[in-house]
């Protein structure tokens, strides 16, 4: 099966920032650590693409990188305070 290309004709991007705070943030107001491969699991891609997306994501401030030992971590959304 071919990859959708964008209308630049690249490929278009599979894991997009939508999709992994999606998965990550679930929606229902409960976030859960997870790993690169859970969420590649539930997005149905790599674990490696997901892993460049997370560290994308932390370098723009939008998840956090939980260290859970010499070589777990685990990922969770960013949340954004108000202020007024």
């Amino acid at each position: 099966m071919e990859r959708e290309r964008a209308e630049n004709g690249r490929y278009a991007e599979q894991v997009t920032e939508e999709r992994v705070l999606g998965v990550l943030g679930r929606g229902d107001g409960v976030t859960r650590p997870q790993s690169a491969k859970q969420v590649a699991d539930k997005i149905g891609c790599t674990r490696q693409a997901v892993d460049r997306k997370l560290r994308e994501l932390e370098k723009d401030g939008k998840v956090l990188k939980h260290e859970l030992g010499s070589r777990s971590v685990a990922w969770t959304p960013r949340r954004m305070l108000r202020r007024g």
